[in-house]
């Protein structure tokens, strides 16, 4: 038995009549079936595999639709018509909706609208989606990107551009905050130096609720007021903030969070540093007259002239071995392979005498080689000035031929006497350290043993330093060990020893004690706002730039549930 609905420009024929089986008929109705399950606002006619998934014939099985003029009900219907919209089931296949929808006459007289077309579920009016593929679009594009998420989408059988899937972000609604009790405060750089937004951070929910388009006191303190509730801000040590933070929600308690308070030391210790510290050179360990020098020595470096010798000596080595089993009357492939050298290498060496020395050949310099010999016995080693000297006596050759020359002079000269004669050892240098290493190294928590000696140094070398490391180590304590009364102590201290470089952040400290006090007692801290900031480099770097402040949003607020 066939069953069909029909139309002036369609026909559309069950597949699943007698003819096919009882296996076809089975397999029909389980696609009808779980087509029903899925939609359940529709009547569905007919289902038949498609090239890309299924195709559903369907239809509203309400008997009547509201005008969306008037919002009357009727029951008249005026016309009837095909329209094809794509849906997606809960696995992700694709499916085509073929629905037989109606157009009814509005039994309102008052009404503008004579004839409506009846609003279908889940499928908005004039779209070819329904809401479904629209919020799983979206949900792709918001949590990967436009061009990516396009090709997870082809993997459901979602053929759509990458600019359908950024305006589907831009058509579903997102969530509304709700009431935030804790609430994480910090700004983040639309482009440095330039611009900057605040993020808002639910410590409750563990996610961003929102993103305000500018860095200021006003807006923060607008935003509280239209979302009361909070009951506990952390921010950074911004006054903006805390000046929004008072305005808007003046019965929360703010807290100062603790890596910015020992970021905050560390600016104060490079601006006491910040021309450099110059540590004299350390000296060198005395050595015991009664210890023999060699022992602690190192074996001197062989010359060059050594080093050629030696050179020369194995190369008469191996020509001897070569010339003696010549004379034995082995051949040159049994001598390569009892000397383990290339037969190339043994015809070489029979082609040569076998001394293997040549005449020295005569030297421009020659003439002049007592006079030399004597000017550097005298103690005058330099080159420029011989060459100089021997220039007036006749010398026509080049200064680099004369240094050449000197050089085996040099080379057989005692190391003692040419350090005489040399250049005396320049002073070592001061070691400098830079402002930036100062600080990491005052204010990191686990340090080497040398890092440790070098800061003795530095304490050694400068009063004012010594009391600046001991003010900074003492107020990490304070801070990490959450000890409230050591910190007012610690401010009575600073107040009184730190001096002028000191002051700037001692008061700021003051004016912020409440807030500081609660970063030391409580456990609240900027660490996830910090994440979900980096997080939203992360999406604006990838956009390349090209998306706007309202993607970005919507980028950084969508979260997947769990």
């Amino acid at each position: 038995m066939s069953m069909s609905i029909v139309s002036a420009q369609h026909t559309l024929t069950c597949p699943f009549d007698n003819s096919n089986g009882s296996a076809a008929r089975a397999v029909g109705d389980a696609l009808v079936s779980a087509m029903k399950a899925i939609l359940k606002e529709y009547d569905v006619a007919l289902v038949t595999v498609a090239e890309r998934g299924l195709r559903a014939v369907v239809q509203v099985h309400n008997g009547s639709a509201a005008c969306p003029t008037c919002g009357r009900l009727s029951w008249r219907v005026s016309s009837r018509y095909w329209r094809s919209v794509a849906d997606v089931t809960g696995t992700g296949m694709h499916v085509e909706l073929k629905v037989y929808a109606r157009r009814f006459r509005c039994q309102n007289p008052a009404c503008s609208q004579r004839v409506f077309a009846e609003r279908l579920p889940d499928i908005p009016a004039w779209a070819r989606r329904s809401n479904r593929i629209t919020s799983l679009l979206a949900a792709t594009a918001l949590a990967n990107g436009g061009l990516p998420g396009r090709r997870i989408a082809r993997l459901y059988g979602l053929n759509y551009s990458r600019h359908t899937l950024l305006r589907a972000t831009r058509q579903v609604t997102m969530e509304e905050c709700k009431t935030v009790r804790v609430l994480g405060v910090d700004d983040y750089a639309y482009r440095r130096g330039v611009n900057y937004g605040t993020l808002l951070y639910s410590h409750d929910e563990h996610r961003v609720i929102d993103l305000l388009p500018e860095r200021s006191a006003e807006l923060l303190a607008a935003w509280l007021m239209a979302h009361p509730g909070v009951e506990v801000i952390s921010r950074d040590r911004g006054g903006i903030y805390a000046q929004g933070a008072r305005e808007g929600a003046p019965q929360a308690i703010q807290v100062a969070d603790r890596f910015h308070l020992m970021q905050n030391l560390g600016d104060v210790l490079e601006r006491i540093a910040q021309k450099g510290i110059r540590l004299e050179p350390e000296h060198a360990p005395e050595i015991d007259p009664s210890t023999d020098p060699s022992e602690s020595q190192p074996p001197p470096t062989p010359s060059r002239a050594e080093l050629t010798k030696a050179a020369r000596e194995r190369r008469q080595s191996r020509q001897d071995d070569i010339l003696d089993l010549h004379r034995q009357g082995m051949s040159i492939r049994t001598i390569a392979a009892t000397l383990h050298l290339g037969r190339p290498t043994i015809r070489r060496y029979l082609a040569r005498l076998p001394d293997n020395t040549r005449p020295r050949q005569p030297s421009i310099c020659d003439p002049y080689k007592a006079y030399l010999q004597q000017r550097w016995d005298s103690g005058v080693h330099n080159g420029h000035q011989l060459y100089q000297e021997i220039k007036a006596r006749g010398y026509t050759g080049s200064e680099s031929g004369l240094r050449h020359y000197l050089g085996s002079c040099r080379e057989h000269m005692p190391r003692d006497a040419h350090a005489a004669h040399g250049s005396s050892k320049k002073p070592s240098k001061p070691e400098v350290i830079s402002p930036r290493a100062f600080r990491r190294l005052v204010v990191r928590n686990l340090r080497t043993a040398a890092e440790d000696a070098l800061l003795d140094r530095i304490v050694a070398s400068d009063p004012l330093l010594a009391t600046s490391v001991t003010l900074a180590h003492h107020f990490a304590a304070a801070i990490r060990s959450h000890d409230v009364n050591a910190f007012d102590a610690w401010l009575d201290g600073a107040t009184k020893d730190g001096g002028p470089g000191w002051r700037p952040f001692v008061e700021g400290l003051r004016r912020d004690i409440a807030a500081v006090h609660n970063a030391i007692t409580l456990s609240w801290s900027q660490g996830p706002v910090e994440g979900s900031i980096h997080r939203l480099k992360l999406i604006k770097r990838a956009m390349y730039g090209r998306g706007g402040t309202d993607l970005l949003r919507r980028r950084v607020i969508f979260h997947l549930p769990d």
